[in-house]
């Protein structure tokens, strides 16, 4: 009886943690391109997208590449503060299919690591990746992605998570 005792409870204890680590999730919120998104002291906007295709490695064939172009809005980090691309650190693109792929570079366009005006993140969607469960469904253009990026600066109003459909 004992014994049976303290499965039952292996098995409660099991599922109250698993219960608890689903109600963990982050809130994601829904924007377009060109919709202004605050995140900590930062304030930008997903201007566009632009797909290419490059040949990474013979043994893969042509790569689709997408780079998604941001514009700052505003930038209100203090002097020496933490510099944008510290902060948003978790930015991937998700197909129908689950596949994430997550950002392989930033380049920056115009002002400066602690000032940016314009970056872009450059996304490899390559059929290698971890992050790819499905090949036979895996992404062929920016407008097959939806953007994810995650806030780790939360401030009041502040989206946790935010979602946006390419174009």
């Amino acid at each position: 009886m004992k014994a049976c005792a303290s499965q039952v409870m292996g098995i409660v204890l099991a599922l109250c943690a698993s219960l608890a680590w689903v109600g963990c999730g982050k809130k994601t919120q829904e924007y377009r391109m060109d919709q202004p998104i605050n995140m900590g002291p930062f304030s930008f906007e997903v201007e566009r997208t632009e797909d290419s295709v490059k040949l990474v490695h013979p043994s893969e064939g042509p790569t689709l590449e997408i780079r998604v172009y941001y514009r700052m809005l505003d930038n209100k980090t203090p002097p020496f503060g933490k510099p944008f691309d510290e902060t948003l650190l978790y930015v991937r693109i998700v197909d129908k299919a689950d596949n994430t792929i997550d950002y392989s570079g930033r380049g920056l366009l115009a002002g400066d690591r602690r000032h940016p005006s314009e970056w872009c993140d450059i996304f490899t969607v390559s059929r290698t990746l971890i992050g790819v469960r499905d090949t036979a469904k895996l992404g062929q253009r920016a407008s097959d992605f939806r953007l994810i990026i995650d806030n780790p600066d939360v401030r009041e109003g502040q989206p946790e998570q935010v979602s946006i459909q390419l174009r």
